[in-house]
């Protein structure tokens, strides 16, 4: 500790004094509650949220800047809140509440480079048609409002480059509003005259430079590619110098979701849906975790009812368990525990008709094994009962307990999860006895859920 205020104390001391005048009083403190209530990767998903709500416009990291705080004062000011800079859980709860529907328009995914395997952020819930080029990746949207390039230029250096583009936006008449060149990367940002907008990084990479080239016109449709520019340019740097950064926030799938309808004939591990009498006794259900921090998605009805919730992982102990927030709608809940697990499952979107899929859980481990039970099937359906596009239907065997548990496309990415089966009621209505038929939920956990709480958001920043 005596280091740490020593270091500090130096810091201060080394900026001018006409610097150290020039911040507001309360810097210091909003400085020191961001440095001791967050740790590092808590503070650069701070940055990701505040960017991608619009407050910030520079590539996170683990300082507070000037910047920083700026973008808290105006995101406080904008939203009825002191505008003192300081982080609270009210701050963070707006940030989250402004920054989550861009997130789950854009959609992030992380896509590697073809022969380099680096990784960036592209928006890909804009619905961009992805083709392989001779240099990497191209991502168009078929709107043409944003257009992503992912290349690796072999045998040419940074400085070159740089230089040449430089010459070529102006040539063409280009506002330049940014560009730097460093020993490994350079940055430029521009606009045309005709309007569109552009930014360009390179870094290098071996014998030759990588990097993206992402333009964007506001005027065929706003879809906020400076924000999408600074996010991908952060995962590139991330993927480049090991620099600390996060995961894109939770991906939802695109486009319109019927409202479930009620009553429907499914029973095995999912009660009916509405006000459920309170259970007693022990409910269990099946889970799989979304980060490597212990984060676990399962059914919202495996723990609604419950007063405490343990999750246990193969080989490990018992963990107790807290309810972070809950996605009632479409039947999902999102857990923490103190399970740090080596593995996490990457999700999918956009499941198709007859691929194979596998269902992976703990259905009656009062009887069954309790290692897990490991099914196949194939997409029998893209809604489930009723129209109810909220949900696949599968033919993968599920029963009680499997409820919550991933259901697994042939590369192991999570395309649903397994919420419900045909069962008794299907038989009681049409006299029909029905052959394997089950359903997942197609989206992932949805952070705008009004159950939230406002003491979850701290939480939320580390786990989506």
């Amino acid at each position: 500790m005596r280091f740490v205020w020593c270091l500090a104390l130096l810091l201060i001391a080394a900026l001018p004094a006409s610097a150290r005048q020039s911040l507001p009083v309360t810097y210091y403190e909003a400085e020191r509650v961001f440095q001791t209530a967050l740790d590092g990767d808590d503070r650069v998903r701070l940055q990701i949220f505040l960017t991608g709500a619009g407050y910030l416009n520079a590539v996170p990291s683990e300082d507070f800047t000037p910047r920083l705080f700026e973008s808290i004062q105006r995101l406080q000011q904008e939203n009825g809140l002191e505008p003192n800079g300081i982080l609270t859980p009210q701050t963070t709860e707006r940030v989250l509440a402004r920054a989550m529907p861009k997130f789950r328009e854009w959609s992030f995914q992380k896509i590697n480079h073809p022969t380099r395997g680096r990784m960036i952020w592209a928006p890909m819930g804009l619905d961009l048609n992805q083709e392989r080029t001779k240099n990497g990746l191209s991502f168009k949207d078929p709107l043409d409002r944003l257009t992503l390039n992912y290349a690796f230029l072999p045998s040419l250096s940074l400085r070159a480059a740089f230089e040449d583009l430089l010459r070529k936006f102006r040539g063409r008449g280009d506002t330049i509003h940014y560009s730097v060149l460093k020993p490994d990367f350079f940055v430029i940002s521009r606009s045309s005259p005709e309007g569109s907008d552009g930014y360009i990084r390179y870094h290098q990479d071996g014998n030759g430079i990588l990097g993206f080239s992402l333009f964007w016109n506001n005027a065929v449709g706003n879809v906020n590619g400076e924000r999408i520019a600074i996010l991908t340019s952060a995962s590139l740097r991330a993927s480049m110098t090991d620099a600390r950064f996060a995961p894109p926030p939770v991906q939802e799938q695109v486009g319109r979701t019927e409202p479930r309808q009620p009553d429907p004939p499914t029973t095995g591990s999912v009660p009916s849906q509405g006000n459920s009498p309170t259970r007693k006794g022990m409910s269990a259900g099946s889970g799989y975790f979304i980060n490597r921090d212990g984060y676990v998605i399962t059914n919202n009805h495996v723990v609604e009812d419950c007063s405490a919730v343990k999750v246990k992982a193969m080989g490990d102990a018992d963990s107790r368990a807290m309810i972070l927030a809950r996605d009632t709608k479409n039947d999902l809940a999102l857990i923490r525990t103190s399970l740090r697990n080596a593995r996490s499952v990457s999700i999918r979107m956009g499941a198709r008709l007859g691929e194979p899929v596998a269902a992976f859980g703990f259905p009656h481990t009062d009887i069954l094994a309790t290692s897990g039970n490991f099914t196949m099937g194939n997409i029998t359906g893209l809604v489930g009962v009723s129209d109810d596009t909220s949900q696949l239907q599968m033919s993968a065997p599920v029963h009680s307990g499997n409820s919550g548990g991933g259901l697994f496309d042939m590369s192991g990415n999570v395309v649903g999860t397994v919420v419900a089966k045909i069962g008794v009621k299907m038989v009681e209505r049409t006299g029909d006895i029905p052959q394997l038929l089950g359903f997942a939920i197609k989206r992932t956990f949805s952070s705008s859920d009004p159950m939230m709480t406002a003491e979850q958001s701290r939480d939320l920043l580390r786990g989506i």
